[in-house]
């Protein structure tokens, strides 16, 4: 797997959440080169776009938001905060279990 990283250094959710992620892939002993993380600008009409492109088709929405990519294809996503815990959402999707992110809830009530 490979993880795409999203955050804003303004977001109080990104500087909480991020740390927490990178310490849970240290101690998975998750290869530094398996993680991407990229900022995104917090102006308009830039909003939640990244300086170059990576944002593009990926519906970044909600900083921080962790990408989940197995064969260079989405497989899930965390987005702003975990539903339970970082570990027990990582492993939820890490198996293939039926997890939906916050994102999904955040979208239906826009």
């Amino acid at each position: 797997h490979h993880v795409l990283i999203f955050l804003g250094t303004w977001c109080g959710d990104s500087k909480r959440e991020v740390p927490r992620f990178l310490k849970i892939m240290d101690m998975a002993d998750l290869s530094e080169d398996r993680l991407k993380i990229i900022a995104v600008d917090r102006r308009e009409p830039n909003i939640k776009k990244s300086p170059t492109g990576e944002h593009w088709g990926l519906q970044i929405k909600r900083v921080p938001t962790f990408i989940f990519l197995k064969d260079g294809k989405e497989v899930n996503r965390i987005v702003e905060s975990p539903r339970i815990t970082l570990e027990s959402d990582i492993l939820e999707i890490l198996k293939g279990s039926d997890y939906e992110p916050n994102y999904l809830e955040l979208m239906r009530s826009e």
